[in-house]
């Protein structure tokens, strides 16, 4: 299926869908504002010529009346319409924000995992996921004051034609090149700003660095604000003057354009001379029409510049929304339960899948595990870079407790990921239930696996929320028990709803081993039938390693699991463990049996015996 590609168009398109009457608010107010630009100048002109023969004598003040009457509603309106926009602008920001914000998210939490560590795909989402809403009200902004402004210098032009027609071509001609140079300037300066996104990247990191309560303590400790300082305005230097040239450049060019519009001006205040002298152009239209025209001569040389300047970069913007709504996604169709026996359809795949049959639940059904086959998977990042994983094969039992034990970068992590659907480039099969992993979503994959990670993630919100994160399965009780968390959330002063971290008030803090122990907690509330451990004890002691994993028989009850360590502490709690050494299991069996073989385990197992025994 061809992915769909957005324009400005549909931009514009996206905003009267989410906030109609915002948007038609605003083009009915701005394109009046236009109008209001050729009215003034009947009206100002209308003003002088009835003040003057006023003052001349004129014994019926009723059109000088009027004519003031006619400038205050133009006035007041102009006023009074500018609210009633800023008003329309933060409805219509709004309705984006909640409308297309979520559309965003969604397509990065499906967008293939592999595609998110890839650092073009990384600044294509920073791109168009930074302020998206403000750039799309933007673009109707922009397109709105296109039509406004070809309304003023249309209208005031059709007044002018009567008196100077010549002038009207002339002054067309000479905005040309104007808006030429802006479009120019526009694709120029969206590229320096795509260019600029790694700079902008780390711009923000070292803020958050220098202002940033994690990295308090080691700011104090070390003293290295002073050296962040530097870092930090040496990326906000770069950043700025590499937009700041582009801009700069733009100005100079629209600027030397406008002095020609500013010559036919003053060419245009010689020619209506005679006009004047001659009666054919009234003293009031003379002046309000040379007014004008200097009015349109700025907003021109500024307007234009800037509204096609901003157009060319939207038009970048919307190719880079079309791409980011392209990326492949993760996961297929899926096969519904019904498939089964319960009389479901088949549905194809989301972007970016393969297409053909997944396998689902049906309604978030619990999905049953009998069975984990992997035969000959291989796995590089690129296809320049060695094979991390060349030619792994492990078979799983439901119900049993594995190790996948191998040194640091062996690819204990990717294999997990492999697992979990996050990284579908393999080479092999992976089996689970007898499907090919390839026939899973990634809504069926997490029904079935769940895991902790070593840099498990520690979110700011209350206790209880950090566990169960939107899943209203049931009660914590027994997630905190097994994870050895009662006791944590006895002495928070509002037990599950107390906020974690400092940075809210009535806030607490929770020591790495006690976010270790929430990150367990999470995983088993998810209640799936296999458990994935990654370095599920990196925070932690030998001694409390070895705590955990006593306990761990109890943790996973009738679970089927595997622990993902370079540490040893878990090992004589499994049935089988499997030794990854140079992309292949190179050793499987208990630890008895491996022991026994005195091999890459056993190496390993002495090496540290130590760190446990001893402290034991």
């Amino acid at each position: 299926m061809q992915a769909k590609k957005y324009g400005v168009v549909g931009a514009v398109k996206i905003c009267f869908r989410h906030a109609p009457g915002a948007a038609l608010c605003k083009l009915a107010l701005e394109v009046a504002g236009g109008a209001l630009t050729p009215l003034m100048v009947l009206a100002v002109a209308f003003f002088i010529d009835s003040a003057v023969s006023y003052v001349n004598g004129g014994r019926n003040p009723t059109p000088l009346i009027t004519a003031i009457a006619l400038m205050a509603g133009c006035y007041a309106y102009s006023e009074a319409s500018q609210i009633v926009i800023r008003l329309a602008d933060k409805s219509l920001e709004n309705a984006l924000r909640g409308n297309v914000r979520p559309l965003l998210v969604q397509k990065q939490a499906r967008t293939d995992f592999a595609l998110l560590e890839d650092p073009d795909t990384s600044d294509l989402i920073s791109r168009v996921c930074d302020n998206s809403e403000k750039n799309i009200a933007a673009i109707l902004n922009t397109g709105i004051g296109i039509v406004k402004l070809f309304i003023q210098v249309s209208g005031t032009m059709a007044i002018l034609a009567a008196y100077a027609w010549w002038f009207i071509p002339l002054f067309v001609a000479s905005a040309v090149p104007i808006a030429l140079i802006a479009r120019k300037g526009g694709k120029a300066i969206y590229a320096s700003d795509a260019v600029t996104t790694v700079l902008t990247r780390r711009h923000y990191y070292l803020s958050s660095i220098l202002v940033g309560r994690e990295t308090a303590a080691e700011r104090a400790l070390f003293g290295y604000t002073a050296e962040i300082n530097r870092k930090f305005s040496a990326a906000h230097l770069k950043r700025s003057n590499m937009v700041t040239k582009e801009i700069a450049m733009e100005e100079a060019a629209v600027n030397a354009c406008g002095l020609i519009l500013n010559v036919l001006v003053i060419a245009a205040v010689f020619f209506l001379l005679p006009s004047v002298g001659s009666r054919a152009i009234s003293h009031g239209l003379y002046v309000s029409l040379i007014g004008a025209l200097i009015g349109l001569t700025r907003a021109i040389t500024g307007g234009v510049s800037r509204l096609v300047s901003d157009a060319t970069g939207f038009t970048a913007f919307m190719r880079d929304y079309t791409r980011f709504f392209a990326l492949k996604e993760t996961g297929a169709g899926e096969i519904h339960a019904g498939k089964n026996g319960d009389g479901g359809d088949t549905d194809s795949g989301g972007n970016g899948g393969d297409g053909g049959e997944t396998v689902s639940a049906g309604n978030g059904r619990k999905i049953e595990f009998a069975g984990l086959e992997i035969r000959g998977l291989r796995f590089r990042y690129t296809a320049e870079s060695p094979y991390v994983l060349d030619g792994v094969n492990i078979v799983i039992e439901k119900g049993k407790t594995y190790s996948l034990i191998g040194r640091n970068g062996a690819g204990k992590s990717t294999l997990a990921k492999i697992l979990l659907g996050l990284y579908r480039n393999f080479e092999g099969e992976i089996l689970i239930n007898g499907v090919d992993i390839s026939l899973y979503g990634a809504e069926e994959l997490r029904r079935i696996f769940s895991i902790v990670y070593q840099d498990f993630a520690k979110y700011y919100i209350p206790f209880g929320d950090n566990i169960a994160l939107g899943n209203e399965r049931g009660d914590l009780g027994e997630s905190l028990l097994l994870a050895d968390l009662e006791g944590v959330a006895a002495r928070l002063p509002q037990r599950e709803k107390t906020p974690l971290g400092r940075i809210f008030d009535g806030g607490a803090d929770v020591s790495g081993g006690e976010w270790q122990r929430i990150a367990i907690a999470r995983a088993l509330y998810a209640d799936t039938p296999f458990m994935i451990l990654d370095e599920p004890a990196a925070s932690l002691s030998p001694m409390a390693e070895s705590r955990l994993y006593r306990r761990f028989s109890e943790i996973i009850k009738d679970k089927t699991s595997l622990l993902i360590s370079h540490r040893l502490g878990s090992t004589k709690l499994s049935d089988t463990l499997f030794v990854l050494e140079g992309g292949v299991v190179a050793e499987t069996g208990t630890h008895d049996e491996l022991m026994a073989a005195d091999g890459v385990y056993a190496e390993m197992f002495k090496s540290q015996k130590s760190w446990y025994d001893e402290r034991q």
